[in-house]
């Protein structure tokens, strides 16, 4: 099967066969024709964090799923487009990171994490809006499988922020590169225990790398 048009040619080999799977034909022909104009990100974008190539990624982020407002999911896990308010997600990360609201050289895009090898990739690449998570299972076989590409040919340091997310870790061989923490969005809720703020997630990925990460 021909790779999707965003997906960078060095992914092929890798993952090439996996976009010819049973629950990807599902997706195709029911499950996102089915969401309409509640697709979220829009059928463009599904596949735009493989744009990047594979021997740029340093470090592998693994979320849950897009955001749901409209013009909000770009693709990238958390990542916002400017001019967007930023979701309570980003802002938590950006409390964790000690990012000031009134930081102006923030980028909600997170394109400055992406130009140094930051892979932001959700555990559902799809979801209809008002249905957080509906897609995730569809995804799952192909999630798996690139993982396990990555895991293979790359060798990154691994975060993974969420229990759906951390459930992918045993598809991971290297346990010592992987770092831990609940879904930022996590935080927001009244009687949550706090599982992101305060772990130190960022700097535990940085003590991995011999070149650190300047997320900001």
């Amino acid at each position: 099967m021909t790779l999707p048009s965003r997906v960078h040619p060095s992914w092929e080999e890798p993952i090439g066969g996996l976009f010819s799977l049973a629950s990807m034909e599902k997706l195709r022909k029911e499950i996102i024709p089915a969401a309409g104009t509640g697709l979220r990100p829009e059928k463009a974008n599904i596949f735009r964090v493989f744009e990047m190539p594979t021997d740029q990624i340093r470090v592998a982020v693994l979320g849950l799923d897009p955001y749901p407002r409209e013009g909000m999911a770009m693709g990238y896990a958390f990542a916002v487009p400017h001019g967007f308010p930023i979701p309570p997600s980003l802002r938590i990360i950006a409390q964790e990171l000690g990012i000031t609201r009134d930081n102006t050289t923030f980028c909600p895009d997170l394109q400055t994490w992406r130009n140094q090898g930051v892979f932001l990739l959700n555990t559902g690449l799809t979801m209809e809006e008002g249905k957080t998570g509906g897609h995730v299972e569809y995804w799952k076989e192909f999630i798996t499988g690139v993982i396990k590409a990555i895991d293979l040919h790359q060798n990154p340091v691994w975060l993974l922020l969420g229990k759906k997310a951390q459930a992918y870790s045993e598809y991971i061989t290297h346990h010592d590169r992987i770092v831990m923490a609940g879904h930022p969005a996590s935080e927001v809720y009244p009687g949550t225990k706090n599982t992101f703020l305060g772990t130190g997630c960022f700097d535990k990925v940085n003590s991995l790398l011999t070149t650190k990460i300047k997320f900001d």
